[in-house]
């Protein structure tokens, strides 16, 4: 629109004069939002940027600045002074070769029968070559001369005409699936490169299926063992499955670790504080309350430390203070909507907030249960998930808390996979005749 004189306005009817306000308004507020953008832009570009200490963000993402040119090069290798290690000689070698002294290199002087004043023993560790056995069965079909009945030889248990691979081979490939989170194509690499065998992604998955179910009573018996547990920790990460975001939970108490898989999350973890300070990082009152929460986790430490000369009734007393301090920041008075909603959760879960330092065996931290989640995550980040919903049914579960189990007991878990597994069937490699 072009500028008008005070004349022209003037003369201007009065139609003309209501559609040049209609469109001067329709401007404003175009001219309004456009600012409003802006704003928002001009804040989020004075917030400092994300990194490990003020988000959520892993250490992986932050920026790394370069190292000066003028700063001193560190030492590489062991410190000065340090002692030197070598790796262990086992006791019983399959395998000793003697080589003996025969002539002096010196005179040739034949040393044949002389004893050594010295042996030096070096010790060098190989894999023998690996490659699949295959055990076949033939049974015999034989027709009764006196009732021309057919009979066909039963088969031995381990040998079941169902059964495809023996126990060693299924626990290899669930072991490298759910322990070293290798996708079904990386498995068929490695086993087709290190072992020579060739077996499809269907046939993977089916025993890892199986494995699951029978590992149903041992998941069963660490669930009830979990929910009869006076402390239970518990953690969730997302898992992708079929394109679609799931959830993965894991409940950890000192019997055991049992994961679940589910659709939807079924429960909202609190996790609004640290939303807040990453949006508000000067509010005062969630630094404040973030301050008031690390206050007993460093108190518990002091008391639970061995080295520990805090009295019992100063434990208290500081317990009491941290207490109606909480009181206190729960009911000042916020303007902040996010805050507000924040304040009315822990109003309404004030009796829990405080809850291990008047409980010895509750930890203050989470950190348990978040270390055995981990896997899950490294898993979907290294493979992005399940293909299907088949791969999330309750035999993963299973699996997943069997696992977890045994590194809380110290136990070794390619063994226990093998043992899980159905019959042995190397025993029939040496029992049978050629």
């Amino acid at each position: 629109m072009a500028n008008l004189s005070d004349l022209q306005l003037e003369q201007s009817s009065h139609s003309a004069l209501v559609m040049m306000v209609r469109f001067l308004l329709v401007r404003v507020e175009s001219l309004e939002k456009e600012i409003q953008i802006l704003r928002e832009e001009i804040e989020r570009l004075k917030r400092p940027k994300p990194n490990l200490r003020n988000s959520s963000q892993p250490p992986s993402r932050d920026q790394k600045p370069d190292s000066s040119k003028d700063q001193p090069g560190k030492k590489h290798g062991p410190p000065f002074g340090h002692k030197r290690l070598v790796r262990p000689l086992v006791e019983n070698p399959d395998k000793i070769i003697i080589v003996d002294v025969d002539q002096c290199a010196s005179c040739n002087h034949d040393l044949t029968g002389t004893e050594p004043s010295k042996v030096v023993r070096r010790q060098v560790t190989e894999l023998p070559e690996i490659k699949p056995i295959v055990l076949e069965t033939q049974q015999t079909e034989k027709t009764c001369s006196h009732c021309h009945h057919l009979n066909r030889a039963e088969l031995p248990a381990g040998l079941e005409a169902d059964r495809f691979f023996g126990p060693h081979l299924e626990a290899t490939i669930v072991f490298l699936k759910h322990q070293n989170h290798f996708s079904y194509g990386r498995i068929v690499n490695a086993l087709r490169e290190v072992f020579g065998l060739k077996i499809s992604e269907g046939g993977m998955s089916t025993i890892i299926a199986c494995a699951g179910n029978l590992a149903s009573a041992q998941a069963a018996e660490i669930r009830e063992a979990v929910k009869s547990s006076s402390v239970i920790q518990s953690d969730e990460t997302s898992a992708r499955v079929k394109g679609r975001n799931y959830w993965h939970w894991v409940f950890l108490s000192e019997s055991g670790a049992y994961h679940q898989i589910v659709p939807r999350r079924n429960a909202e973890v609190i996790r609004d504080l640290k939303r807040i300070l990453e949006r508000l990082p000067e509010s005062a009152w969630t630094t404040r309350m973030r301050k008031l929460f690390r206050e007993p986790i460093h108190l518990n430490n002091r008391m639970i430390s061995p080295s520990a000369h805090l009295p019992l009734n100063g434990f208290h007393r500081s317990v009491s203070e941290i207490g109606n301090c909480l009181d206190r920041l729960l009911v000042d008075q916020l303007t902040d909507s996010d805050e507000i909603r924040l304040q009315n959760r822990f109003r309404l879960h004030r009796e829990k907030l405080l809850t291990f330092p008047d409980y010895p065996g509750v930890p203050s931290t989470n950190n348990a249960s978040e270390q055995d989640i981990r896997t899950s995550v490294i898993h979907r980040k290294v493979t992005n998930g399940c293909r299907s919903e088949v791969g999330v049914r309750r035999p993963m579960w299973n699996l997943l808390s069997v696992i977890s189990a045994l590194k809380i007991k110290g136990k070794r878990v390619f063994e226990t996979l093998v043992n899980l597994m159905r019959a042995e069937v190397l025993p029939f490699l040496y029992s049978y005749p050629p």
